[in-house]
């Protein structure tokens, strides 16, 4: 096709006539063959009169890893690549093999080249070629062109990966006897791709048992089936058969909970796989348990394993602690694929009181576990009158909390002495593989024991202890035991003391599950990764890097700081059959890297050859370079691989190109000014393209409408998908006092500005929800200063008359809110159906996405350009913004009642807007609380009067407000993030609130729980809190240029 996958045709020969030059200084140095030329990085071998019959091999060995392209044409005698001919040059990247006498890849040829990204085999004499030799490469380009195929099934691969990538197949023909078919037409029957059948897709077991998976396929030819045991802890045997392979696992592990363990199919013609999810039921262990440390609060940390999750209860000196506003356990963190929980005890302000034993237990069906640290927070008093509070503590509370003042003075004066535990370390890192020595030694009267907790540890392990200290040796280091804390504990008859080391393992990337795309919000290929340090990750797609963009992106939604493990999704937004085909991660570090493939099936082709209507980016982000992948410095690298035979061909058609585009240019402008002299209308009354709302009829309205008004949008084109809000409600009881704009508030003279069907023109599709569909599109004609502009698009999905009385009410109301911190609403299209309302688009979609992107782990976890995370000064600005827009909506009477981050849009200079016309309840829908069959409820956001009676007034937004200033000084975290719905409300009810955040100003807190008082009338109020936030905002300078 003038090649097989496409690309950039051969480069000018300019730069081949500079390459050939100076390939001589280097030939010498490096004994090339006689009939080749090479620099450091290159072999050409061109001349026809000398001919290779093989693989040309330099003479000294040291030179063959720098070899980065090898350049062969015009040698009829070399008639195969072997298994050997290019595995000596393993840095290689891009090869040619053009007009030559080419019969044969060997199906190992290119077992150590995985770094080839680019291959040329254009006009040949190739008949026949396997897949096997490029399955496993990242190839951008494989060119196969002009080489006598025949038809069968052992070059149907090339035919499906071709029509995976939509290349043009004109120019790749096979031979069906004595007549040659295009390739796009070969028929072979009996030659189709495998397909993997499962008993099961989740098996749940009990941790010791054995178990048995069965997988067969079908296809043809038949396929070889076999399990992807890399991964799997348990012990394992597979054994296959002609058309099927079983996987028993003996003495399941807990290490196995959550493995997705993959079968595989694989013929001819090309594989398939599918996945079992592996549930692995377990009793509690606590992993960790350390001695408490003083952040915001006092916390004492631990983590827990067991599966189903476990039951937590703690105890102070053997009695039941019940947690309260003081005193509660919190988990920060949660590993689904180990069943690992990550928390803290926390103790807010503790006295001596509190100093003594804590013991936690975790209990579930299958057994239980408990551990015991010692806390001291504080002295105690210096005289046993004072310990009392006030003479009144209670004589139960006393013995529960341990000696009094008189007892530790009678230790005291026997000169006995608590043990002190003395560690070379706190910390240590190492690799994986390696043996390490931990020493521990103590202090105190009498002398201590001392011991290590290696209860948890799964390295090999010895311990030798000595009077007063003790050794730990750890052999042959797993990467199960990076991030464990081992704890050294000494024990005399006064008491105990501990200290704990952090083992740090280092060790190479692991892909530990690769699934199958599955369509949430978004479709999804999800993926964990384990590595240490933390690994690189690249995305490719049938071989060729895959940018990301707003279309698509990679994601970790979850991390395991345990072991270093890394959940998370490549998501696609509405992919088409373009994006169908393989998807490779590679996960790299320093020691290593690791790279898994799956198949990817989004939709089925177009059946003919009309183009479907989308926006043409969403196609342009996929085109890729032959050097998308290795060395930034190989540009050069492209140009020498391509055929140098058809430079004369592509100066002419460059020719007429250049031409072609000018005469267009030409007749576009002599097209234009006709119109403009001529035509009825101004610049502004000019029909924009062809609608993909094909209704063009110029019905009247039953809307007041005026001309095309003269407000500029603010947004701009570019940019991810906004979810842009307009006002409808949330299907609740409706409230008397308040419910949005009343009729008698709508001014007399409201008029909403009508828009014509055929200026409206759709890009694709942003989401849905109850009341319809939202898309993004272009709208011409709205306002004089662009011919277009980019804008979101809401269409009325119930055609009904109640529903469209509704539609022509709520853009009343919408035209009557116009504030420059409240999306805009520019008006409706009501010729024909659907009925359409169109808002402003803005540029960096819904906040909370904005605030998650801009945080603190959203800049670790980064690849290459960093995010830049949000300052103190820029959350004040974003909070004053959104308390402007409230400030507004209150002065017309209108209560929004899902005020959230979700709800609010970014703009370009960080400016925030607030909406929501209901989509949002689609894209986050936990944030919701669903009541009977359709009401939801933002439970997480709402006051209690709202809860308990559906009561909802600016008092009540003044609530939600708050939440908002939370989520800002959390980057975008959910409200009680740790309880479910039911705990949520049972909090809020009885007259909890969120804590404080970390990165929070007291003053912003202190405003925080002035929005939360319990009574509507006692909260702040709304006009106080913007007036607040101002001055906030104003005393530190904020910094726009975070977004780009």
């Amino acid at each position: 096709m003038g090649s097989g996958w496409m690309g950039p045709g051969p480069g000018p020969a300019v730069v081949w006539g500079f390459c050939w030059l100076f390939s001589g200084l280097f030939s010498k140095g490096l004994a090339c063959p006689s009939s080749c030329k090479c620099s450091s990085s290159r072999i050409w071998c061109k001349d026809l009169n000398a001919g290779i019959s093989a693989f040309p091999v330099l003479e000294n060995s040291a030179d063959l890893e720098n070899i980065r392209e090898i350049y062969i044409a015009n040698q009829g005698r070399l008639a195969g690549i072997n298994d050997n001919d290019v595995a000596i040059y393993p840095g290689l990247k891009n090869l040619t093999v053009v007009d030559s006498g080419l019969k044969s890849v060997a199906r190992r040829a290119f077992r150590k080249n995985s770094k080839l990204n680019y291959i040329n085999l254009s006009r040949n004499k190739l008949s026949r070629l396997s897949k096997k030799p490029f399955r496993h490469l990242n190839l951008s380009r494989l060119i196969l062109s002009d080489n006598p195929f025949q038809c069968s099934c052992d070059i149907m691969w090339i035919k499906i990966r071709q029509n995976s990538l939509i290349a043009d197949l004109k120019d790749l023909y096979c031979m069906n006897g004595n007549m040659k078919i295009p390739l796009s037409d070969m028929q072979i029957s009996n030659c189709g791709l495998p397909r993997v059948n499962l008993s099961v897709t989740t098996l749940t077991v009990l941790e010791g048992s054995d178990v048995t998976l069965h997988c067969d396929s079908t296809g043809t030819p038949t396929p070889n089936v076999s399990w992807d045991i890399s991964y799997v802890v348990s012990k394992n045997v597979v054994l296959t058969n002609k058309n099927s392979a079983s996987l028993t696992l003996m003495n399941v592990t807990f290490q196995d909970n959550a493995r997705y363990i993959t079968c595989m199919a694989e013929n001819m013609v090309g594989e398939d796989q599918a996945s079992v999810e592996l549930i692995v039921h377990f009793p509690p262990q606590i992993i960790f348990m350390g001695s408490p440390t003083l952040d915001y609060h006092w916390c004492i940390p631990f983590s827990v394993r067991g599966n189903p999750k476990p039951k937590l209860q703690w105890f102070h000196e053997g009695a039941v602690l019940s947690e309260s506003n003081y005193i509660w356990s919190m988990i920060h963190e949660t590993s689904n694929n180990s069943s690992e929980y990550h928390g803290c005890l926390q103790l807010d302000s503790p006295t001596h009181f509190y100093n003594g034993r804590y013991t936690l237990q975790a209990e579930n069906k299958y057994g239980s576990d408990n551990h015991t640290v010692l806390a001291y927070f504080m002295h105690g008093p210096e005289d046993e009158g004072s310990v009392e509070r006030g003479g009144k503590e209670k004589r139960g509370e006393k013995e529960r909390r341990g000696h009094s003042v008189s007892e530790r003075r009678r230790v005291e004066d026997i000169s006995l002495g608590l043990p002190r535990v003395n560690l070379s370390v706190t910390t240590l890192t190492v690799l994986e593989g390696s043996d390490v020595t931990l020493h521990c030694d103590s202090t105190g009267t009498p002398t201590p024991n001392v011991s290590w907790d290696i209860s948890y540890v799964v390295s090999k392990s010895v311990v030798v202890t000595n009077k007063n200290s003790a050794s730990l040796t750890l052999m042959n280091v797993t990467f199960q035991d990076n991030a464990r804390y081992i704890p050294c504990m000494a024990e005399n008859m006064v008491g105990e003391d501990q200290a704990s080391v952090e083992l740090i393992v280092n060790f190479p990337p692991q892909i530990i599950f690769m699934g199958s795309p599955t369509l949430d919000h978004h479709w999804c290929i999800p993926f964990s990764v384990r590595g240490n340090p933390t690994p690189k990750l690249q995305w490719f797609h049938e071989g060729a890097v895959l940018n990301e963009s707003d279309y698509i992106w990679s994601m970790i939604h979850e991390t395991s700081n345990n072991n270093s493990e890394y959940h998370g999704c490549l998501q696609l937004d509405s992919p088409t059959h373009v994006y169908n085909g393989r998807y490779t991660l590679q996960a790299e570090n320093k020691y290593g890297s690791d790279n898994h493939t799956v198949l990817a099936h989004f939709m089925q082709g177009p059946e003919d050859g009309e183009e479907a209507i989308t926006d043409p980016q969403f196609y342009d982000f996929f085109e890729t370079t032959s050097n998308d992948i290795g060395d930034t410095t190989d540009d050069r690298n492209q140009i020498t691989s391509t055929d140098v035979s058809n430079e004369g061909n592509e100066d002419s058609i460059t020719v007429y190109v250049v031409v072609g585009i000018a005469a267009l240019v030409c007749t576009g402008l002599v097209i234009m000014l006709f119109i403009l002299k001529f035509g009825r209308h101004s610049k502004f009354g000019i029909k924009g393209p062809s609608s993909v709302i094909s209704n063009d009829d110029d019905s009247a309205s039953p809307l007041h409408h005026i001309s095309n008004g003269s407000n500029t949008p603010s947004s701009s084109e570019g940019g991810p998908d906004a979810v842009i809000i307009g006002m409808t409600k949330i299907p609740v009881i409706e409230n008397p006092q308040y419910f949005g704009i009343t009729n008698s508030h709508l001014k007399p003279d409201t008029f909403v500005q009508h828009i014509k069907r055929h200026n409206i023109v759709l890009k694709r599709e942003l989401g849905e929800g109850a009341f319809g569909k939202v898309f993004l599109a272009e709208c011409y004609n709205l306002c004089p200063e662009q011919d277009k502009i980019l804008v979101a698009v809401k269409t009325l999905k119930d055609a009904s008359d109640n529903a469209r009385k509704d539609f022509h009410r709520e853009a009343e109301l919408l035209t009557n809110l116009q504030h420059e911190h409240i999306v805009k609403f520019y008006g409706v299209c009501v010729e024909g159906d659907p009925l359409i309302m169109v808002f402003e688009y803005m540029k960096h979609g819904d906040l909370n996405k904005f605030l998650r992107a801009h945080g603190p782990d959203a800049v670790l976890m980064a690849e290459g350009n960093r995010p830049a995370e949000l300052t103190q000064s820029q959350m004040l600005h974003i909070a004053q913004q959104i308390a402007a827009g409230m400030v507004y909506l209150a002065s017309q009477h209108f209560v929004h009642r899902d005020l959230a981050t979700r709800n609010c849009l970014v703009g370009e200079n960080l400016l925030v807007k607030i909406g929501d016309f209901g989509m949002s309840r689609d894209v986050y829908s936990t944030d919701y609380y669903r009541v009977g069959g359709h009401t939801m409820l933002p439970i997480r956001w709402m006051p209690p009067e709202s809860i308990m009676y559906r009561k909802f007034t600016t008092e009540s937004d003044v609530w939600s407000l708050g939440v908002v200033l939370w989520e800002i000084f959390t980057y975008g975290k959910q409200p009680w993030y740790q309880l479910s719905n039911n705990e949520v409300i049972e909090c809020i009810t009885q007259g909890r609130v969120l804590q404080r955040p970390r990165t929070c100003p007291k003053e912003v807190y202190d405003l925080m729980l002035g929005c939360w008082q319990r009574e509507p009338h006692m909260r702040l109020n709304i006009k106080e809190i913007h007036s607040l936030l101002q001055n906030l905002a104003k005393a530190s300078p904020v910094y726009l240029d975070i977004l780009g």
